[in-house]
């Protein structure tokens, strides 16, 4: 057999250097070689939970008043959900498990894990404060598991008010053992989040924790989110005092990062392509950097196509666009920029992985 015709790069991690090694050998973009970001990848965003025991101030617990709490989707909802996910949407990629909430708080994760990976793979987001239901959620082995931290010991509770660094530590070490004993084809990973107080000695005390664990390790910048505040600022409006101590801590500029976003603001939303992103009450939200506004009552009862529709239809994207906020992503801004100046600090070597 030949060569094939189409080589497809589908790390994220590497795609940089696979293509330089594409072109290199001479071979001729779309024609020869892919790359993954030119390929449709819909994924859809789920909070299969109302609610958090976290209150980390980079989300609506930390900086806003009006966190929605609607308890938890039951399996039975959330089958129906999943159906009309996958009738709707024949190719979609993956199921995010949750946007603004605690998933490891619903009694019935491990069986709308299963459910899922039968038909899609899913990614958990977590904490990882509560482990009551751990052990079956591995055992229905999701294909993702990512668990946040924003810091090592004292920073880590600094970061994240309402967590425990105790806690956290056991936990993880009752995940590792899991892992040992059923074996699940999981991928976990340890995301990282950078602030200006835990960017150097915090983080490589995590990366030699997750080394011990042997979980992979991610760092990443942190950032206030949702974007509602961000979008607040540059319309003029207060943020309140949480979101502000956010922003002090933020190992980077907003101004200059705005600046770079701004310039950009003509161009595609990096963020349409979550979509449908489902609340636990089944109410639908316009995206998943922004925690407001609802634009449906029930996903069950509307199309997807109508939701779309609907989407494309808001003043809030208009406003956000306006700024450039659907372009501010700081790992694609510092590879498009990288003597842009926007960090007030880095940590060498040590973004994106220990």
């Amino acid at each position: 057999m030949g060569r094939p015709l189409l080589d497809l790069i589908a790390s994220a991690r590497h795609r940089e250097a696979m293509e330089s090694e594409c072109i290199g050998t001479g071979l001729t973009t779309t024609e020869e070689y892919l790359s993954y970001l030119r390929i449709s990848r819909p994924e859809a965003s789920i909070d299969v939970s109302g609610t958090c025991s976290a209150r980390c101030p980079s989300c609506p617990r930390g900086n806003t008043r009006n966190m929605r709490r609607n308890g938890c989707m039951s399996a039975d909802v959330y089958g129906r959900v999943l159906g009309k996910l996958l009738d709707e949407m024949p190719h979609l990629m993956n199921i995010e498990f949750s946007a603004w909430s605690e998933p490891f708080l619903n009694p019935e994760l491990a069986h709308i894990v299963r459910m899922t990976e039968e038909r899609v793979p899913c990614t958990i987001h977590t904490n990882l404060q509560h482990a009551k239901f751990l052990e079956g959620v591995i055992e229905a082995q999701p294909s993702q598991l990512v668990i946040s931290a924003g810091g090592y010991e004292k920073s880590y509770e600094e970061n994240h008010p309402g967590a425990f660094w105790q806690a956290f530590l056991a936990n993880t070490e009752l995940l590792r053992n899991l892992l040992r004993r059923h074996r699940p084809k999981t991928q976990c990973t340890l995301l990282y989040h950078v602030y200006r107080d835990n960017g150097r000695r915090d983080l490589d005390a995590m990366c030699s924790l997750a080394a011990g664990l042997g979980f992979q390790i991610y760092a990443t910048w942190a950032y206030l989110n949702p974007y509602d505040k961000i979008l607040d600022l540059c319309e003029g409006r207060e943020i309140g005092g949480a979101a502000a101590k956010v922003l002090e801590k933020l190992p980077w500029s907003l101004e200059k990062s705005l600046g770079l976003s701004r310039s950009e603001a003509r161009k595609p939303c990096l963020c349409q392509r979550i979509f449908p992103i489902i609340n636990s009450d089944l109410s639908v939200s316009l995206c998943h950097t922004y925690y407001n506004p609802v634009i449906a009552g029930n996903f069950l009862e509307i199309p997807l196509s109508d939701l779309v529709k609907i989407r494309h239809d808001q003043e809030q994207c208009r406003r956000c666009q306006a700024y450039g906020l659907h372009r501010l992503d700081l790992e694609v801004l510092l590879r498009k920029y990288p003597a842009s100046m926007m960090f007030y600090e880095c940590v060498p070597g040590r973004m994106n992985s220990c």
